[in-house]
């Protein structure tokens, strides 16, 4: 993430920035629609970082962003990591 921030002041902003609006979408839901994007086989889990913490699950999106949204430019960098579970 620090190499990202680092990268990202040398050449501005990135050229394939995508925004997405999900500031109504609590916490909890964004690891199920992350998920079906990176193609995730069932009975894995995905938790979802910002700044190296976890965010409460009822926590909306919005919420987040306006407690850990990167001041220089105002995005919102998230880290995933993904877990196998049993059943």
């Amino acid at each position: 993430m620090e190499e990202r921030r680092k990268e990202k002041g040398k050449e501005g902003r990135r050229g394939k920035a995508t925004g997405h609006s999900v500031d109504k979408f609590s916490r909890s839901n964004l690891p199920e629609m992350e998920k079906r994007k990176l193609h995730l086989p069932p009975g894995t889990a995905l938790f979802v970082f910002v700044n190296n913490t976890l965010p409460q699950t009822a926590q909306l999106m919005g919420s987040v962003y306006e407690s850990y949204k990167d001041e220089g430019d105002g995005f919102l960098y998230l880290c995933y990591s993904s877990e196998k579970t049993f059943g």
